[in-house]
């Protein structure tokens, strides 16, 4: 797990998210990896914060759907 998560950074996750990608989809393929991949490191990801992480001065909700609680307001 430590791979994936070391290949899909938080902040690689939020800047997509900033861009404009918000399908699980479109975000793998901006970063250039597959789908299953990235479902990989995100379920890394909710085992070790849980539903979200605070990743500089926003908050990346890691369920239902990755989104950034900003572009949700």
């Amino acid at each position: 797990m430590l791979a994936v998560t070391r290949r899909v950074g938080l902040w690689d996750i939020v800047g997509a998210l900033r861009k404009g990608y918000h399908s699980l989809a479109e975000i793998a393929e901006y970063m250039g990896i597959t789908e299953g991949f990235l479902a990989a490191a995100i379920d890394g990801y909710r085992k070790k914060y849980g539903l979200y992480v605070h990743v500089g001065n926003d908050t990346l909700l890691l369920e239902p759907t990755v989104a950034l609680l900003s572009q949700l307001q």
